[in-house]
């Protein structure tokens, strides 16, 4: 340091020697060290140096009870008589605070300790710093937020997913989906070659509490099936777009192309259905009504009635008058349901 009356740089005595990051004040000084604690000195005529008294310090004393953010916990200048850190917890002021500058809520007096104004709080619901649904009320906590789930939703990681009331379930072996009222898909089970659509890693083992699958909206009906060494899941969305995710060795996501014996996707994929396939009636304008798994193989249906399927064929079983395995929804010839499956 050097300044007013020492004309040559010297060595501050007193700091250890991980000093991270300093900041001066009008008459304060500061210096963080990379482990987060802090140390102050010069005036403290308003308590601007937190140590708990009102009396100057002239070498560096540690500051009681307050840890640092790591590099930028101090700010690059200080108030003039009130001082300001950065915390985990939020930020933290002592000093004067005769216009409210420590920001606790309140204006007059002086603080003589960091120790107490934690209100001066980040504010991550005004930020936008949350990760709280869309539907929730984002509500500041010190040092944290919190995100409340309106009326007949359910909270889910915290307030990340607001889950509403179920009204459709399908279950494959080792995997669920569910449909809430509000036309989210949540998944749950062995997560496995993707089969639940969140994105996770593929090896992951299993996801214990229902998690919202991302990308998707205004879900109508969905379906799952799979053993412990691939499965798959088939989601239908109101506007007729079809969703695939999982196990793909067979075709059976429907995405043209043939995935590896241990991958899959992990996330939904468009479906592509050619419904001009079978000489759809001109009257009117078919989308996809419903889905259905097998094991290793797909189906989906429109709302005229006709029947498409996709997948593992070794044995016939998609009736397509051959035993060879179909990597695209195919219409079934002749097939025409004449109401719900």
């Amino acid at each position: 340091v050097w300044g007013e009356s020492q004309t040559l740089p010297k060595r501050v005595v007193g700091l250890p020697e991980e000093v991270a990051q300093v900041s001066c004040g009008g008459e304060q000084s500061f210096a963080a060290m990379k482990d987060g604690r802090v140390f102050s000195w010069g005036r403290n005529g308003d308590g601007e140096l937190g140590l708990g008294s009102f009396q100057e310090s002239p070498f560096p004393a540690e500051v009681p009870g307050v840890r640092v953010v790591p590099v930028w916990g101090l700010p690059r200048s200080q108030g003039e008589l009130s001082s300001l850190l950065v915390t985990e917890g939020g930020v933290v002021g002592s000093g004067r605070n005769k216009n409210g500058q420590l920001g606790v809520g309140e204006a007059g007096g002086r603080w003589n300790s960091f120790e107490g104004s934690e209100t001066l709080d980040f504010d991550e619901c005004g930020s936008g710093a949350h990760h709280c649904d869309s539907r929730t009320t984002c509500k500041n906590n010190i040092g944290s937020f919190e995100c409340l789930c309106p009326d007949g939703f359910t909270k889910l990681d915290e307030g990340l997913f607001c889950m509403g009331r179920p009204v459709f379930v399908s279950q494959g072996r080792f995997h669920s989906l569910l449909i809430d009222d509000a036309g989210q898909l949540f998944s749950f089970g062995l997560s496995a070659n993707g089969r639940l659509g969140v994105g996770v890693d593929l090896t992951e083992s299993d996801q214990h509490l229902p998690k919202k699958v991302p990308g998707l909206s205004d879900v109508i009906h969905a379906c799952a099936r799979g053993d412990a060494h691939g499965g798959h899941s088939l989601v239908l969305v109101a506007n007729g777009t079809l969703f695939a995710f999982g196990h793909n060795y067979y075709g059976q996501l429907g995405l043209g192309v043939r995935g590896s014996a241990d991958g899959g996707e992990a996330v939904p994929r468009e479906v592509s259905v050619d419904l001009s396939e079978g000489g759809a009636s001109s009257e009117v304008v078919d989308r996809l009504a419903g889905v259905a798994c097998g094991n290793e193989q797909s189906a989906a249906w429109t709302e005229q009635g006709r029947l498409f399927t996709w997948g593992r064929g070794g044995s016939g079983q998609l009736g397509h008058g051959d035993m060879e395995d179909h990597l695209s929804p195919r219409l079934v010839g002749g097939a025409l349901l004449n109401e719900t499956v």
